[in-house]
């Protein structure tokens, strides 16, 4: 039977582009959105570290008796490397004259999706780098909080599972060391890991997180 024309055979039809681009990456950096920031004048950036160092007891002094003093401790002196982190882009000119779908600029749209990829890069570093001082051809690396932490944390046997049970322990171990009920805001975990402490069906547990 004959139709005349119909879609199959119709090779004038313009294409169905919606003008949007659905970016669907992670890009969650809590980490380093929240840490504050100081300003470097030297690639060894140092600071001073210092903890109550005498341990609490009962104190109770006897009237009128002259006073005693004992030793006091110095701060630390503690320090980490400057690292550069850059993300590079390019895009010509030809491809920001024609016409595309999703964005007015693809220089724009680049620029902002490098922007991204900057932080997701200094979240990482944040977390799992390894010093280097760095040398000609051999860029510097600043030490990740895995790498630098060296006191008031705590240690778990090996092949203990996380569960809400063992972060209460763990931080009920940090407090003690610490003194000090406020030991953090937030958790940094995985999604995997968080279902394992805090499922959703277990109440309270959920404090200690951020959705």
């Amino acid at each position: 039977m004959a139709f005349g024309l119909i879609t199959y055979q119709d090779t004038g039809r313009r294409e169905d582009l919606l003008d949007i681009i659905a970016d669907v990456s992670p890009d969650d950096n809590p980490l380093s959105t929240m840490l504050g920031t100081t300003k470097a004048s030297q690639t060894n950036h140092e600071w001073l570290e210092d903890y109550l160092s005498r341990p609490t007891s009962v104190s109770a002094a006897i009237e009128g008796a002259a006073a005693t003093y004992s030793d006091l401790t110095q701060p630390s002196r503690r320090n980490n490397i400057v690292q550069e982190i850059m993300t590079t882009f390019r895009v010509s000119g030809t491809e920001r004259a024609v016409s595309v779908a999703g964005s007015a600029d693809p220089y724009d749209y680049q620029a902002s999706k490098a922007l991204r990829d900057w932080k997701n890069n200094l979240e990482f570093s944040l977390l799992r780098g390894t010093v280097a001082s760095g040398s000609s051809g051999v860029a510097r690396q600043m030490a990740g909080i895995q790498n630098i932490v060296t006191s008031h944390y705590t240690a778990r046997n090996s092949g203990t599972s996380l569960s809400e049970t063992e972060l209460n322990a763990m931080v009920f171990d940090v407090a003690n060391d610490v003194g000090t009920e406020d030991v953090f805001d937030m958790v940094l975990t995985t999604i995997e890991l968080r279902q394992k402490i805090a499922p959703e069906t277990a109440g309270n547990s959920l404090r200690y997180f951020r959705r």
